[in-house]
């Protein structure tokens, strides 16, 4: 794959093209504390068939010095830049946690740009929060903030997955990014959500989650995706089975197989 750098608001960020050129466009979308890395797995059948933009969000990988700050929708803005740089009108784009926030924004803000929606292992950030959520967000902070940094690079590669080389992995990552940046992006994504009463997303849309998701949003993700998944217009429900919370690592070949498939039939309606 090609590696670009695109200079905005102090920060390098990294990111990476590759696939048959007349093929249609998949961006892809890391979580907290990953990096493009996240989606080694999925490259193989994805670069075969598709046009694949990865990148590293800022704060993340080689996208670093975080710059001014973060926040969801400057991840966002920092996406469209992208886009423009490489001059692609539309894609298919693929999120997992942080990266499903990132990439459900990019419907919200620019639907026009978005072919179809693939989230991972995420939340929606269009409804209300539940009561679990809430509690989440209030307490959480304190908890990372008395943490040594050493325990929450720790707990970033333990929470990532059930496999043993999923957390060995994610947790290499997670020492990528100082104390200081994980809390900037944690407080970002605990206030990234905004209730839109009656909002659908407008694509055709995959929504995904691990069986074994039951640590990270405190299981919330696992209780709340059937909710999610009726609530939108055009959305199939899916449940990766032995995978944790990133369930393309754990189960890759089940991942693929059902992105691919959606991805088919999204080229077909």
């Amino acid at each position: 794959m090609q590696l670009h750098i695109l200079e905005r608001d102090g920060c390098p960020i990294h990111y990476w093209t590759g696939g048959p050129p007349d093929r249609p466009w998949l961006v892809l979308t890391h979580g907290m504390t990953m990096d493009h890395r996240l989606f080694e797995r999925q490259m193989p059948e994805l670069l075969e068939r598709y046009r694949v933009l990865l990148w590293d969000v800022r704060g993340h990988g080689l996208s670093r010095p975080m710059g001014e700050g973060f926040s969801i929708k400057m991840a966002v803005d920092d996406l469209v830049a992208i886009l423009d740089e490489m001059q692609i009108a539309q894609a298919v784009f693929i999120g997992i946690s942080m990266g499903g926030f990132i990439s459900q924004e990019m419907v919200f803000y620019h639907p026009e740009r978005v072919r179809g929606l693939v989230v991972l292992d995420s939340l929606c950030i269009t409804t209300k929060r539940t009561a679990g959520l809430k509690l989440m967000s209030l307490i959480s902070p304190l908890v990372f903030k008395i943490c040594p940094e050493s325990l929450i690079w720790w707990f970033g590669g333990w929470c990532a997955g059930r496999k043993r080389e999923t957390r060995q992995q994610a947790g290499q990552l997670t020492r990528q990014v100082p104390k200081g940046d994980i809390l900037k992006i944690w407080n970002a994504i605990l206030h990234c959500d905004h209730y839109q009463p009656g909002y659908q997303v407008t694509v055709p849309m995959l929504l995904a989650y691990g069986q074994r998701d039951t640590i990270v949003g405190l299981g919330q993700i696992k209780r709340l995706s059937p909710r999610w998944a009726a609530r939108e217009a055009d959305c199939r429900l899916l449940v990766v089975p032995d995978a944790g919370h990133n369930a393309c690592m754990d189960n890759p070949d089940f991942v693929n197989s059902e992105i691919l498939g959606f991805l088919e039939d999204l080229q077909e309606s």
